[in-house]
Order: C-alpha cells, then sequence, then structure tokens
C-alpha cells in the first residue's frame, strides 16, 4: 500500500505503469491535491504522455514531471543564492559545446589528435561525451595517471584546458551535491520526489535518492518490463516494497446477436453514442474491433460518418481504385501499347483529364478531329 511517507512499487504482470503512478500521486499527496509532487522521467516526452495518462478525469495540481538536472536544480535554488560568493549557474548543453571548440581552439599540443581536432567539426561531438563522462566521473585532469598512452594523455589535456573555460559553472554533479547538502539542511522545497522510469542512476543521483528516502520524500514506480539495474539498489534501500496487482478483467455484460452485419454495426455505434453521452470519455478512447475488415470496415465507416462521430477506420480501398490512380494506370498501359488512338480516346473520356489551364480535355471534339 502506497503511503505519503514513500514506498517502492513494484507493477505486477498485467499493470499499467501509469495507473500505479497515478494511485501513487494521490497517496502521496494524502487529501492535499495541492500538495507538490515531483516526477522524474527519462524525457520530455515520456513526461507528456505520464501526465495525459495519470491525470485521467481527476486531473492533476501541481504536479510536475521533469528530468533529475531539473529537479537538482529546482531543489539546491534556494540553497544556492545564500552561499558566500557569486552565484554559479549549472551548466548547459550549449555551454559545454562552446567550452569544447574553446579548449580545441586554444589547444597548444603537437599530437596527431589535438592537431586532427582543430581542423575536424566531428571531433567535438565525441569529445563532449567523453567530457561528461569524466565530469560525471568527478575526475579533475590533475595529476595526469601513469601509463596512459599518447592519446590518452592529448584527450586529458584538452579535458584540463574544457575545465578552465567551465570553471565558474556548475557541472552536473556538483549541481546534484548541492541539491544533496539542499535537503539534508532543510533548504529545500518541500516536495514529494517520485522516480519513474528513469535509465542508469550515477553515483550522484544515487546520493541524491538517497538523501530524499531519508526525510520520507521519495518514492518509486519499478515496472516489471525493462526492470532498471539499479532495482536491486532500492529493494535494499526501501526494505519492503508494495506491489501493483492488476484489477481483474471485467466480465462479459452484454452480448447481442444482430440479423445482419449492417444491423450489428449500428447496434455497435449507437452503444459507443451512448456511453459518450453519459462519460467524460473522448471519441479517441474507444475502440470497436472486428473479425474481418469485410464488411465491417466499410459499414463502420459509414454508420459513424452519419452518426457524426469523429472517427479512423482503415480505408479498404487502394490507390488503383481511385479516380487518379485509373488514370494513372491507363496512361502507363497506353505507353506500354503504344498510345492507339481509339483507347487513348476512351482514356482522356474516362479520366478526366485536364489541361494546363485546368480545364477538361475536350476528348469528343478531338475524336471527331482525328477522324478527318
Amino acid at each position: 500500500m502506497a503511503s505519503a511517507q514513500g514506498s517502492l512499487v513494484v507493477c505486477s504482470s498485467g499493470v499499467n505503469p501509469s495507473e500505479a503512478l497515478a494511485e501513487l500521486i494521490v497517496a502521496v499527496q494524502d487529501g492535499d491535491v495541492l500538495a507538490p509532487v515531483d516526477v522524474i522521467v527519462p524525457s520530455g516526452l515520456a513526461g507528456v504522455t505520464l501526465r495525459r495518462a495519470a491525470a485521467g478525469p481527476r486531473g492533476l495540481a501541481n504536479v510536475r514531471f521533469s528530468s533529475m538536472p531539473q529537479l537538482a536544480e529546482r531543489l539546491c535554488a534556494r540553497y544556492l543564492a545564500l552561499l558566500p560568493g557569486p552565484l554559479r549557474r549549472p551548466l548547459a548543453p550549449g555551454d559545454r559545446s562552446k567550452a569544447v571548440q574553446r579548449a580545441l581552439a586554444s589547444a597548444t599540443g603537437t599530437g596527431k589528435l589535438l592537431t586532427a581536432a582543430r581542423k575536424q567539426r566531428a571531433t567535438a561531438g565525441p569529445l563532449e561525451a567523453v567530457f561528461a563522462e569524466l565530469e560525471g566521473a568527478q575526475v579533475d585532469g590533475t595529476p595526469a595517471p601513469a601509463g596512459l598512452s599518447g592519446r590518452a594523455l592529448e584527450v586529458l589535456e584538452l579535458y584540463r584546458l574544457y575545465r578552465r573555460q567551465v570553471s565558474d559553472l556548475l557541472t552536473p554533479t556538483e549541481l546534484l551535491d548541492l541539491a544533496v547538502e539542499s535537503v539534508a539542511s532543510g533548504n529545500s522545497p518541500n516536495t514529494h520526489v517520485v522516480l519513474m522510469g528513469v535509465g542508469p542512476l550515477s553515483a550522484a543521483e544515487k546520493r541524491l535518492m538517497t538523501t530524499l528516502h531519508a526525510v520520507r520524500r521519495l518514492s518509486v514506480v519499478l515496472p516489471t518490463t525493462k526492470t532498471p539495474d539499479y532495482a536491486p539498489w532500492l529493494q535494499q534501500l526501501f526494505g519492503a516494497a508494495d506491489e501493483a496487482v492488476a484489477p481483474d478483467p471485467p466480465a462479459i455484460t452484454r452480448l447481442l446477436v444482430a440479423p445482419d452485419a449492417e444491423e450489428e454495426v449500428r447496434i455497435v455505434v449507437r452503444t459507443a453514442l451512448d456511453f459518450l453521452s453519459s462519460t467524460s470519455c473522448r471519441p479517441e478512447r474507444i475502440g470497436i474491433a472486428y473479425t474481418s475488415a469485410t464488411p465491417y470496415a466499410r459499414l463502420l465507416a459509414e454508420q459513424l460518418t452519419v452518426a457524426g462521430v469523429p472517427h479512423h477506420v482503415l480505408s479498404q480501398r487502394t490507390l488503383a481504385q481511385t479516380v487518379p490512380g485509373r488514370a494513372l494506370l491507363g496512361l502507363i498501359s497506353l505507353h506500354d501499347r503504344g498510345f492507339p488512338r481509339p483507347e487513348v480516346l476512351r482514356w482522356m473520356a474516362d479520366g478526366p483529364v485536364l489541361d494546363v489551364d485546368s480545364h477538361r480535355v475536350p476528348a469528343a471534339r478531338w475524336d471527331r478531329l482525328s477522324r478527318e
């Protein structure tokens, strides 16, 4: 059972993680629908999808869906402003890219890699990824470890130059550590954090999760599919886990026998209209299944159109069965047969074929002229 003090929820087979998240948010807010909640998601698209799925008819208020760096920045914003000295802002991806370019431009080494790096734009991208990993491991580049190859020493030299360029900015690891200090000292916003579907956690991110758990402001939703590699660590952190169990599948509540396919489709459309009039469900949330596209796809499209219900039914008509499709295939067939006069005139009459001014070609008049 999810708790306002934080819990680890493991979704059993058949449980929709978004539904488990919605129940967890209700438990965390504990009757206060305006209680702040931060849901950590892997991407912006995942956040939009989860918000829509978890909101349901109840809706969500004061619930943010953001990434781990955004959470860390929000947690330590006040604490960072209270620190002595100049205010440092977080290192953005654009800042890292510019710093790498400046480091490449100021490099004075004579190694092959440094020489090539100044000439190739594609070198900057891999270096940004390497430098981000070195920052995550809190490597400062001094002194150089023994036993490094010449190429590794060149990369380390570039990294030192890069670190000088970003010395006045907060790296992601430094930002996470400040968030840890902010939470531990009570200077962070009183929000409850829910971890949902995030990829591998760094050491700094685990420190932040541990600190949030210590103040009972951390909950986690773990799906049964694609279980992250840090699941055992979470199990050890929380000790006991709550299991979200899938409800029993609904039983068949209505079975109808129709005299033919058309009446069957009419009954289905009337049932959908009754459901839409009695609930707040949107039309795109309703699915109609059939065993055979013929004749149900055509009948559904016709009946839903007549009823004025927005819908999407896969068309059973191919491009070759449309007027433009028949005209194009006919033109190809004429080319293959050497454009015989009777068939060309018949093709122009069946088209309809338009001239450059969008006027219909006078096939009958051309037929008379061709006979003279």
